[in-house]
């Protein structure tokens, strides 16, 4: 279905080059062939982004592969692919996490769905985290390819960051989620994300003061920041 939609896109003639993919070297500059992959390579991440939304993740991956497959060969259009894909690698691996988060509170002896199910369950925890293993690892490396070939965005490094937050890397995630507020510092969300990682980190002093400092940027996140420093141990505070 998916492939009947993607087609019905592009049943006008369009003067796309020769080769089926655009050459692999990744260029500083823009070119108006760029225009064209650019134009398939979105459609592709829409269409991904949809499914993403409607649950359905591995499919979602997948095209966002043929996102970045399709991807120009600069290194702005390139390097947001592969961020891209990344995100994508990402939210399996967190479900995964989530997965087996669950199944490890199931006791192996669990009479409520039969001692045999939950032995079952038990074993596919390995399964859960080789699956976890292998995301976390793929979102781990677009993000930092990404940053190799940009290392001014501030979104790779948030991505890489959180990536590390959520692999219990804290202080290689507070590193990266600070360079991406360093890069851009009166981003509500790059601030507000570097004071959430200072509380997980216990850098309590500097978690006040940006997690302060994004609510003034953005009054809204007031009841937000008022609950996270609630966690802040009385002594701390």
């Amino acid at each position: 279905m998916l492939d009947l939609i993607l087609a019905c896109l592009f049943w006008k003639p369009i003067d796309f080059p020769k080769e089926n993919k655009p050459a692999p070297i990744i260029r500083e500059t823009y070119t108006e062939e760029d225009d064209l992959w650019a134009k398939l390579s979105q459609e592709y991440f829409e269409a991904a982004k949809y499914q993403s939304k409607n649950k359905n993740l591995e499919a979602a991956l997948e095209t966002a592969k043929l996102g970045l497959k399709y991807a120009p060969r600069n290194k702005r259009a390139y390097s947001n692919a592969l961020s891209n894909v990344g995100v994508h690698h990402f939210r399996i691996a967190k479900l995964y996490k989530r997965l087996k988060s669950i199944a490890t509170e199931i006791p192996k002896d669990s009479q409520e769905i039969g001692k045999d199910q939950a032995e079952k369950l038990y074993g596919e925890q390995l399964t859960l985290s080789e699956l976890y293993t292998f995301h976390i690892t793929k979102a781990r490396e677009m993000y930092i390819k990404a940053i190799e070939i940009n290392d001014k965005s501030p979104v790779f490094h948030s991505n890489l960051g959180n990536l590390f937050l959520q692999d219990e890397k804290i202080k290689e995630g507070v590193e990266l989620l600070k360079s991406a507020m360093e890069l851009s510092p009166e981003s509500v969300k790059y601030v507000f994300e570097y004071g959430k990682a200072c509380l997980v980190a216990k850098k309590y002093e500097e978690a006040k003061m940006y997690l302060n400092k994004s609510k003034t940027l953005f009054p809204a996140l007031e009841n937000r920041v008022k609950r996270l420093l609630e966690t802040v141990p009385t002594s701390k505070k």
